[in-house]
């Protein structure tokens, strides 16, 4: 039987879907617990924050708003530190890639190209006109008759 089955027929439980909620916040909770004291044994958050995650969690304070201070701001003040060492000189972070903006056109969408695309695909008729025509060392283009 599934555990959805066992919780519909349950006594007492009648709203499913909350309870089912519970459970996956219950989860997340754990995980977030978890990369929290990840981070401190690893030392990728202070020990001070021990103590101070400890204090907070004392006076009530929810664990995913603790979470997302030590854990995900430093994340993306990293990420944000890291996007101007790979955007290279004369570009800037937040600045598009479209026509018109620095560095010249982008790719599809108006994404950043990072370096030359790839060459575009040849025609059909580029292939069949290259067939029997070595690729390089040791290859050919297309299939080789033996007979």
């Amino acid at each position: 039987m599934s555990k959805e089955f066992v919780q519909e027929n349950l006594d007492g439980l009648t709203d499913v879907a909350r309870e089912q909620s519970r459970i996956d916040t219950e989860k997340f909770r754990a995980m977030a617990l978890a990369k929290l004291l990840q981070g401190l044994e690893q030392g990728a958050i202070p020990d001070s924050a021990l103590v101070e995650i400890a204090r907070a969690r004392l006076q009530g304070d929810e664990l995913f708003d603790l979470f997302e201070r030590w854990v995900v701001k430093p994340q993306e003040e990293q990420m944000n530190q890291m996007l101007p060492a790979m955007a290279g000189p004369g570009l800037q972070p937040g600045v598009p890639m479209g026509p018109g903006g620095p560095g010249g056109p982008g790719g599809p969408g108006g994404q950043p190209m990072l370096g030359p695309g790839p060459p575009p695909p040849p025609e059909g008729s580029g292939l069949l006109a290259r067939m029997g025509v070595p690729a390089g060392p040791g290859g050919m283009i297309g299939a080789e008759v033996r007979g």
